[in-house]
């Protein structure tokens, strides 16, 4: 019956043969049925006689319930037609190919949301190296600061450790100027009231492009903003991106 809605004139006829066969076997088999009902139990060869009455008489049937037994065997194969046409697509074929589509309509869904989830992928991996170098820079202002600091210490500590060898030479002097003046007969030297004095080491260091708090701080700030516009920048290439699926989506939007 479905190869009647075919477009080929030769599967319509083919159907149309098919539809009468049906008809023809479905109206025979309740017939004999019906025959057999009533020589069942009167004739040694039921067989024999069914067929001799289904092609003399066939629709000669004595008995009422005969009758009820062929139309409720019609019927019901009627119902049995009905519903296997109710399982099946009317169209023969279309079955395949709409499970074709379905299966293609699976794997676009499936390739776009996995491409969505790499650009996404990518897109966090660029935040979170924005927000690393962000974080960095904060940490470089004060790794400068305290190494400035630093620097100023060691300086400090320096000038303090000449001045402590410079007392550390007096009082040696002064132990033995006073055991050279304990024993002497002449008079002291001038000099041993002269307080030695170290030749200091002064610290020299350049400060030739060298940034002061404030510069590095601007500075820090101004590259901090760019990173901010990379972040929005990178938000609306992700947005552009994705605006190319939308624009598939409307296309098939049946594919969603």
């Amino acid at each position: 019956m479905r190869e009647i809605a075919h477009r080929s004139i030769f599967r319509k006829f083919v159907g149309i043969l098919a539809i009468a066969a049906y008809i023809g076997a479905a109206i025979a088999i309740n017939l004999g049925l019906a025959h057999y009902r009533e020589v069942a139990g009167t004739i040694a060869t039921n067989g024999d006689e069914v067929m001799r009455r289904l092609l003399s008489a066939p629709f000669a049937l004595n008995e009422f319930r005969s009758w009820i037994l062929f139309f409720l065997g019609v019927m019901f194969s009627l119902f049995a037609l009905i519903d296997g046409l109710s399982m099946r697509d009317t169209y023969p074929g279309y079955a395949t190919v709409d499970h074709r589509l379905d299966e293609a309509r699976a794997n676009y869904r499936n390739k776009r949301q996995g491409l969505i989830g790499e650009l996404s992928d990518v897109r966090s991996g660029y935040e979170d190296e924005l927000a690393d170098a962000r974080a960095d820079l904060s940490k470089q202002r004060t790794e400068h600061d305290a190494i400035v600091a630093h620097r100023s210490r060691l300086v400090g500590l320096f000038d303090a450790h000449q001045a402590q060898l410079e007392r550390a030479a007096n009082s040696l002097f002064r132990i033995y100027r006073d055991a050279n003046i304990a024993v002497r007969t002449t008079p002291a030297p001038e000099r041993f009231s002269r307080p030695y004095q170290l030749g200091r080491i002064g610290v020299q260091y350049f400060r030739d492009g060298e940034w002061n708090s404030d510069e590095l701080q601007a500075s820090i700030k101004d590259a901090q903003g760019d990173l901010d516009k990379m972040l929005v920048v990178l938000g609306e290439q992700f947005e552009a991106a994705l605006k190319q699926y939308r624009e598939l989506d409307v296309l098939v939007p049946e594919a969603q």
